[in-house]
């Protein structure tokens, strides 16, 4: 069974408060556990053409579509292997001439998934990272997220509660990015699970958050890769509807994550948990299930 996070609950309401299509957008990609291709999807309701660029991997892909077209291109792997804690340029660019949806789907034989790419226009300041605990099966498949930059001199604060000094305080990671560059970052142990570091910008970055592979639930004899955008929390609300999954017979997980102390969390308008800043109530449905918050989920 594979994790079914908040963002995914999150798109029907995020559609109606910040717009999925647009005319550019930024973003780069975490890896995968097995290296295998890495693919782009852009689609449009209008007839319009456009630009995919990695300037620093000699990617220029120019591309023309018809209202209600889609076409899917290859990326170079190397895109996917971006190094740790380090300023880099990683960056994938894609621009329009009128409005298009953009789609990427990082694939291997055995684990692959999929994201959807917000435009630069509704990007913010502020992220809350949902993930999951990675593994060590095989290898080392740390949990990890990645930075994108979309103007020069944005100074970048990440802020997790797990990580204190001596004295009991949180110790924020400072980090300045220019246009294009990206910043990707991963806890040293692989059973970390970054759920609730939150990530503040003096300028529009655009984040993306999941495990280079984990096991959800735990302990089974598979590897799956988890990614998605991140929405900002400007666009988190507080109400939702799920169903699971037809085939799915054991229902699916579902993490609830809190942006404010004192969030009462009720699931079919029982009480369920009340949560501080950056805490996540978990559980597993097999019904149609309300969701809702008295401050953004």
């Amino acid at each position: 069974m594979k994790i079914l996070l908040i963002v995914l609950l999150t798109i029907s309401t995020l559609l109606s408060a910040i717009d999925s299509k647009g005319k550019e957008f930024s973003f780069a990609y975490i890896p995968n556990a097995e290296f295998d291709s890495l693919h782009i999807y852009v689609t449009s309701e209008h007839n319009t053409t456009g630009l995919i660029e990695a300037q620093d991997f000699n990617v220029s892909i120019s591309f023309s579509l018809q209202s209600g077209e889609s076409k899917v291109f290859d990326l170079p792997i190397e895109l996917a292997k971006s190094p740790n804690a380090v300023v880099s340029k990683y960056a994938v660019n894609v621009f329009a001439k009128e409005d298009i949806s953009v789609f990427t789907l990082n694939h291997s034989a055995q684990t692959s998934d999929s994201m959807l790419i917000l435009p630069n226009k509704s990007l913010g300041l502020r992220y809350m990272l949902m993930s999951y605990a990675g593994i060590s099966f095989n290898g080392d498949y740390p949990p990890t997220a990645i930075i994108t930059a979309i103007h020069d001199n944005t100074k970048i604060l990440i802020i997790s509660e797990k990580i204190k000094s001596e004295n009991g305080i949180a110790v924020p990671v400072s980090v300045t990015l220019n246009k294009g560059d990206t910043y990707r970052f991963q806890p040293s142990l692989n059973t970390f699970d970054p759920t609730g570091t939150e990530i503040i910008a003096s300028s529009p970055i655009s984040v993306v958050s999941g495990v280079t592979g984990t096991q959800v639930p735990g302990g089974k004899p598979w590897i799956d890769h988890i990614v998605e955008m991140m929405p900002p929390v400007s666009s988190w609300g507080k109400t939702f509807l799920t169903k699971p999954f037809g085939s799915r017979e054991k229902g699916d997980l579902l993490r609830v994550l809190a942006s404010e102390n004192n969030t009462t969390i009720t699931i079919n308008d029982e009480i369920v948990a009340t949560l501080k800043k950056g805490e996540y109530f978990e559980t597993i449905r097999d019904d149609a299930t309300l969701i809702k918050g008295t401050k953004p989920l």
